[in-house]
């Protein structure tokens, strides 16, 4: 942490079904005497119009006065293994490649030692110059590692003799062989070290705490041996893994050819699993990679390094504080445990209650929870616009922590990577009250006016369609999305097409649906891998679009085959935060068969007026394409009109750099469409909409409209199919 004053907690899990445990971790910058208790998270809406914030109690769980103190982080993405017996390493090599990303600070590539020394170490100094460290002594070596640049290194010590040699390779991956430096060597005496080094642990990209120098850049193919060897040609070798598979000296070596089962093997027979910690990114190229693969799982050996950065964070590792028992008949919905400390601000640690399985209606709201996670801890700039009172005091919190409770997917790493992987395991204000109105408290306009119009609806999210498929549906009759369905692992996309086909009906009420392919972890962290095209906060390394927790290639669905209007009809289109702006009925709307969409909205134009940017189009926008799989017996019952000059087409809809001002294809559409077993899809097509039905000061239209749609959607007479 470099901030003093915080009051912050996490829950896990983030998603939990009644009669599950939640444990709550909780941690204050200044240890306090915090009063707690479990709230609901009924309305988080802090503008000067529309409802106001309705936080509930529970009605169960601890209410209760603790004390907090302060728990520290331990950020830096890292590998530690225990060798399966200690050893005295008096003749020994090691050899790994090495590219680092950032410059100006002391780290540590790889370190051998025990659980209390830092016995022998690779380092990068402040000027970019590899050294060796034997025990207290260090040893220059003149031996230049640059940033963004592979480095094959193979060192020998001899502690008896007191000698070390160490040999060294500059490569350029994917560059022809003109472009290869020649290899040099250098040799360096030191002090006798009689009776070998003591070694038990082996470190990468990190030293022991507290100061463990941790390494920012990647890490190739780390080979530990007995004796004297030169390991430059084998770590240049697409063949290493099978020739150090059956070397008699080999203490240890791994390979980080990620699979959604394992992101590292140990080529001894030891088999030895290192301990990842902050999710080092595997499934990036290496140093024998030549370029005449992008896909990892055709050449393994090209993409066998890790990507570690010193200011990884996916999971706090604070211990727990206190814990509840949910109750057997909880229901659904948002939660958190609210806290309150000495001086009166107030925190959050939030969590949901689902009911996925078990569902009481048969209406159900959809919570997307990777998407919240996603943005969670996003800097001020991807926090979508700004409240009409400035930044609220969850945003001031996460301003403080500039990166203490880990990055959100809309960031990069100081040595400027992108961040692909976020955890569920920290702090995130973000996803709680005290926020703007995006992602869950823009949502809870959703949820609050569904509670004042009396629709009954329970609420499950999305880690139960991704990890129980069909079962989390049962039951369900109508799914309603939130305003910014963003983030789909393929288990969703397969599980919510195959429930529409089946006869179910969803009401896609948001914008930017899904968009990108997103993975899963056993630990609940998301992966999301920038590929080529697509809105995003920066670009995805060349021939890194393989996810590394599913096998997949990642990017946009519109790229992999399943565009957004595949599945809802309408697809991301364009956006703007200036102003929304307002519909106009559109060809089919007069249609009889579709009259009860509009019942009670005569006016032609409607959706003026929200909580949103002040109509019920805007922000992030979807459209209807057949062209990109929008069914053609679609009902077209709307599309906005008089957007502002700021909403421009997103990136995969530009062929050129000029940007189509008052372009006909930067707008949302309203659909219906209805398949032969009775599912149909109704969709809006932007993120604004639903601050345009929470607001008492609009038109009321899209509150009518929805309204409207649920009901008969909750009907079992037919739905009209529109004839092509």
């Amino acid at each position: 942490m470099r901030f003093d004053r915080y009051l912050a907690g996490y829950a896990t899990p983030l998603v939990a079904r009644p009669g599950q445990r939640v444990a709550f971790h909780l941690s204050a910058g200044v240890p306090s005497s915090v009063r707690a208790r479990v709230v609901r998270l009924a309305c988080l809406n802090l503008e000067p119009a529309g409802p106001p914030e309705r936080i509930e109690a529970a009605g169960f769980g601890p209410q209760t006065t603790l004390f907090v103190d302060d728990q520290r982080s331990d950020p830096g993405a890292r590998l530690e293994a225990a060798l399966p017996s200690p050893r005295n390493l008096s003749c020994f090599t090691f050899g790994l490649g090495v590219m680092p990303t950032l410059t100006g600070v002391e780290q540590k590539l790889c370190v051998l030692g025990s659980q209390v020394d830092d016995s022998v170490a690779l380092l990068r100094d402040l000027d970019g110059f590899l050294v060796l460290q034997l025990g207290p002594t260090k040893l220059e070596t003149g031996i230049l590692l640059p940033i963004h640049q592979w480095v094959l290194l193979s060192v020998t010590a001899d502690c008896a003799e007191g000698w070390a040699k160490i040999g060294y390779r500059h490569v350029q991956p994917g560059m022809p062989q003109h472009r290869q430096a020649s290899a040099g060597e250098c040799l360096i005496a030191f002090p006798a070290i009689a009776g070998g080094i003591p070694v038990t642990h082996i470190r990468i990209a990190a030293g022991l705490p507290p100061d463990r120098a941790a390494f920012d850049g990647r890490i190739d193919l780390p080979i530990l041996m007995q004796g004297n060897h030169d390991l430059l040609p084998l770590l240049a070798d697409d063949e290493a893994e099978i020739r150090l598979a059956h070397h008699s000296d080999l203490i240890c070596a791994w390979s980080f050819r990620a699979s959604p089962e394992a992101c590292q093997t140990d080529l001894s027979p030891s088999r030895i699993l290192a301990n990842t910690t902050h999710h080092p990114l595997t499934g990036v190229k290496g140093a024998r990679w030549t370029g005449e693969t992008h896909d990892r799982r055709l050449k393994p050996a090209h993409y066998s390094a890790v990507h570690c950065n010193s200011d990884a964070m996916t999971d706090a590792q604070w211990r727990p504080s206190l814990s509840l028992d949910l109750p057997d008949d909880a229901a659904s919905g948002a939660y958190a445990l609210e806290m309150i400390d000495e001086r009166n601000e107030r925190a959050f640690a939030t969590f949901f209650v689902s009911a996925a399985g078990a569902a009481r209606s048969s209406v159900a709201f959809l919570a997307p929870t990777f998407t919240y996670m996603a943005y969670a801890n996003a800097p001020e700039a991807m926090r979508g616009p700004p409240s009409a009172r400035g930044l609220l005091s969850a945003e001031t919190l996460l301003d403080k922590a500039d990166g203490a409770f880990g990055r959100s997917l809309y960031e990069r790493f100081r040595d400027g990577s992108g961040v692909v992987i976020t955890g569920e395991r920290k702090p995130m204000p973000g996803i709680g009250p005290d926020f703007r109105l995006w992602g869950l408290p823009a949502d809870t306009l959703l949820t609050d006016w569904l509670e004042r119009s009396n629709v009954s609806h329970d609420l499950i999210t999305d880690h139960d369609l991704h990890h129980l498929g069909a079962a989390a549906l049962q039951g369900i009759r109508v799914l309603i999305t939130g305003a910014h369905p963003e983030y789909w692992t393929t288990p969703m996309w397969d599980t919510l097409s195959a429930w529409l086909a089946g006869g179910g009906r969803l009401l896609y009420l948001g914008g930017n649906g899904f968009y990108w392919r997103t993975s899963i972890a056993p630990d609940g962290a998301i992966e999301v891998r920038r590929a080529e095209d697509g809105t995003r906060p920066f670009i995805g390394e060349p021939a890194e679009y393989v996810h590394s927790f599913s096998d997949e290639v990642g990017g946009l669905w519109r790229r992999l085959g399943r565009p957004p209007q595949s599945l809802a009809g309408v697809g991301m289109a364009a956006q703007g935060f200036s102003r929304s702006t307002h519909y106009r009925k559109g060809r089919d709307a007069a249609d009889p068969a579709v009259a009860f969409v509009f019942d009670g909205v005569n006016e032609d134009r409607f959706g003026k007026g929200g909580l949103m940017g002040g109509g019920a189009s805007g922000y992030e926008i979807d459209r209807y394409d057949i062209g990109l799989g929008s069914d053609p017996k679609s009902w077209w019952l709307a599309s906005s009109e008089n957007h502002a000059e700021d909403i421009l087409r997103t990136k995969e809809e530009l062929l050129s750099y000029v940007p189509p001002f008052r372009d006909s294809k930067a707008r949302s559409d309203m659909i219906l469409s209805v398949n032969k077993a009775g599912g149909a899809v109704f969709s809006v097509g932007s993120i604004a909409w639903i601050g345009s039905l929470a607001d008492p000061s609009s038109d009321g239209a899209a509150a009518r409209i929805t309204l409207n749609v649920i009901r008969r959607f909750s009907d079992d007479l037919p739905l009209p199919m529109r004839e092509q």
